[in-house]
């Protein structure tokens, strides 16, 4: 508990900053959803006893994640380029 605590003050007296880590961080509500709702009704009958045997799931647990993350960064840059279409020609 003591050294919980202490690492709680630490980290309160030094914060953390890192721009990729927030930047990769924006999409984690966007990774969450698309494994919850579209993902997970297509690969929850097998993945659960393929991530079960070993390493390989593992790998394809960060696979998918890593596929979700790219696909929220190209839907953010579709909809920024969008806004800004629209921005303008108001």
């Amino acid at each position: 508990m003591l050294f919980s605590a202490s690492l709680v003050m630490y980290w309160d007296k030094h914060p953390f900053h890192n721009g990729f880590i927030n930047y990769l961080a924006s999409s984690t509500l966007a990774i969450y959803l698309l494994t919850d709702n579209v993902l997970r009704t297509e690969f929850d009958p097998w993945l659960l006893g393929y991530v079960m045997d070993g390493v390989q799931g593992f790998l394809l647990i960060a696979a998918i994640a890593v596929g979700c993350l790219l696909a929220d960064k190209i839907r953010e840059g579709l909809f920024g380029v969008v806004k800004r279409i629209f921005t303008k020609q108001q």
